[in-house]
């Protein structure tokens, strides 16, 4: 439903028809797809296919917290930092590891700066360089500029300070998934222009980015515009819903 939501309301392949495509979408969502919840969410807080309307889009982002939805749960734990009071950070803090633990990128990446910098979080280097193994492994840009920035920091403390041993390990660990070779073959789209209104929809997460300081994160998401996420099977994905539901 949530696919064929996507279709009508980008006019992909059919007749564009936006108001059956948002009943599509919100069917979805009755349903219990976070997805759907997630996407209805980003519409209604964007004015996108919907009138804007900040409730309902609170609503809908809510039922994706409540289905444990990795991007529900990390776009919902910034809007709580925004609030900056001690109950509210708690709350960002905690949807903030579940998302992180869940596989969202951009809750890993924002979550080891937080403990990194000893904001929000207590200071953990090694919960910290976890988190950035793990995303310089699959190429994560922004991670593995903060990798080598954290190897040289580490690296210049232990020449001037002489000691300190464990931190020159996890300078090593950081390096060595850095080297890490990766491979990417591209080939030709299964799916014509369908393909990218299903990435934007289902990869709005890998969008989703703070900026600047930790009580004024600002964050940019997809939309049919911006060709900011792709999404192609491999060996893993016996068809298409293999392909939507890896991430």
């Amino acid at each position: 439903m949530s696919i064929l939501a996507m279709l009508y309301v980008t006019g992909d392949g059919v007749e564009q028809d936006i108001e059956r495509g948002v009943g599509w979408m919100k069917r979805a969502a009755s349903g219990g797809n976070p997805m759907a919840n997630f996407t209805l969410a980003t519409w209604y807080r964007q004015g996108t296919f919907v009138e804007q309307d900040a409730a309902e889009a609170d609503r809908y982002l809510q039922h994706g917290v409540d289905h444990q939805y990795a991007p529900a749960q990390y776009q919902k734990a910034l809007q709580l930092y925004m609030e900056q009071s001690d109950e509210s950070t708690a709350a960002a803090n905690q949807l903030l590891e579940a998302a992180a633990q869940r596989g969202s990128a951009p809750a890993m990446f924002l979550l080891a700066r937080l403990k990194l910098n000893g904001q929000l979080f207590e200071y953990d280097l090694e919960g910290a360089t976890r988190l950035l193994q793990r995303l310089s492994v699959n190429g994560h840009t922004e991670a593995r500029a903060l990798s080598r920035q954290v190897i040289a920091q580490l690296q210049q403390q232990a020449r001037d300070e002489k000691q300190d041993e464990a931190e020159l390990q996890i300078a090593k660990q950081l390096q060595e998934a850095l080297d890490i070779e990766r491979i990417s073959v591209v080939g030709t789209p299964l799916w014509g222009r369908t393909e990218s209104a299903i990435a934007n929809v289902t990869f709005q997460r890998d969008a989703l980015f703070n900026r600047g300081t930790m009580f004024r994160i600002r964050s940019q998401e997809c939309d049919f515009g911006t060709n900011c996420a792709s999404v192609r099977p491999n060996s893993r994905h016996s068809d298409l819903f293999d392909v939507l539901n890896d991430q």
